[in-house]
């Protein structure tokens, strides 16, 4: 029977896909109702069904949001609850949903698409056109492996904590041009109350004060092929952050999150590198599960040219220019040019390059720098 891939239409196919998701996930539909309900942004035009004798079999969902780059600012689409019902599964839809976004995705502005994938679904991204890249590093951390973290009190967010909460935030993340809105924070506040309350905040404070927060979701401990889990879900740690005088604080908050969970032993903390909780700890091999598209080249050349002529002029290269060519994205100068294919281009973007001193003057080994993905 022929299915049709667009925009999802009307309440009707919406509820569909709300049972869809939850009926694939390991999270009930009123999960994903909240999800979108609860956000005062949504658009109908980002959810991407197939559609199948007039029921919605397959679904993909678009969440928008800005990311940073040395100041500017990129249009990136988040993608998630990408699901197809069993009995229609190895027929294409999944894959023609994900093509169709994308092809809406580049004129409605979007540079960049990332998702966060199962190792089982890897191939199906990669065919849509999703690289793996490195986003952070993966360690194992346990209770036992000698690290300080006595001498903080840890305990669940008060509604006067959020200040201090936004000051450890801009003292540890300024410097590197990540700053958060007020609203950033009302809305997160807003999202954990009345759209996803599993979602925990926990501080640790040392004599009083405030010395770090933990944003995360802390299950009870099950397992599955790719780490502790709850009923498949993986033990989601979205951001740890102390004080920079008080790298302990990270530490007791974990702590606090591991025993929580009640987990045996050693736990995975995916982190960005070179953070307080990676140092010294066994890195975990092939758990990157960051992939990235280019959706538009053309958008995302324009918005990052001025910081790599800057940036270029800073290294002595003036008069730097970008153009797209069929085979990647080239780079001209007045005394030579250079061709980077599209995926090393965005690889460059993302992660940086080391592997070349000029390359790494325009693309310094990068950090953290997404919305609500700061990782750290």
């Amino acid at each position: 029977m022929e299915s049709q891939v667009r925009p999802v239409r009307g309440r009707e196919e919406l509820e569909q896909c709300f049972e869809l998701w939850g009926d694939v996930f390991d999270e009930d539909r009123g999960f994903f109702q909240r999800r979108l309900e609860g956000d005062r942004t949504y658009d109908s035009a980002t959810t991407w069904v197939a559609v199948v004798g007039g029921e919605v079999v397959s679904a993909a969902q678009i969440f928008p949001f800005d990311a940073r780059w040395d100041g500017t600012t990129l249009l990136v689409a988040g993608i998630g609850s990408v699901a197809t019902r069993p009995t229609h599964r190895g027929q294409g839809l999944a894959l023609a949903v994900l093509n169709a976004q994308r092809a809406w995705m580049a004129p409605a502005g979007f540079a960049l698409a990332l998702l966060f994938a199962r190792e089982r679904a890897i191939p199906l991204y990669e065919r849509a056109g999703y690289v793996r890249l490195p986003f952070g590093t993966t360690v194992a951390w346990s209770p036992d492996d000698g690290a300080t973290r006595s001498g903080y009190t840890v305990r669940s967010v008060k509604p006067a904590d959020w200040r201090a909460i936004r000051t450890i935030y801009a003292a540890q993340m300024a410097p590197l041009g990540h700053v958060r809105s007020k609203a950033f924070w009302t809305d997160a506040i807003r999202w954990t109350e009345q759209v996803d309350p599993g979602r925990e905040w926990l501080v640790a404070e040392q004599a009083g004060r405030l010395a770090g927060y933990f944003f995360g979701r802390i299950p009870e401990v099950g397992e599955d092929e790719e780490g502790p889990t709850v009923q498949g879900r993986r033990i989601r740690l979205w951001e740890v952050v102390s004080h920079l005088n008080h790298p302990g604080a990270a530490e007791a908050l974990v702590e606090r999150a591991h025993r929580q969970m009640g987990a045996p032993g050693m736990v995975p903390l995916s982190l960005p590198a070179g953070h307080v909780l990676a140092e010294g700890r066994s890195v975990i091999p092939g758990r990157h599960r960051g992939m990235w598209s280019l959706v538009s080249a053309p958008a995302l050349l324009r918005a990052i040219h001025p910081v790599l002529a800057r940036r270029a002029e800073d290294a002595g290269v003036p008069a730097l220019t970008l153009g797209e060519r069929p085979d990647g994205v080239r780079l001209v100068w007045a005394a030579g040019e250079r061709t980077l294919a599209g995926a090393d281009f965005l690889e460059a973007v993302i992660c940086g390059r080391d592997d070349d001193p000029w390359l790494g003057a325009l693309f310094p080994p990068a950090t953290p720098f997404l919305w609500s993905l700061d990782q750290f």
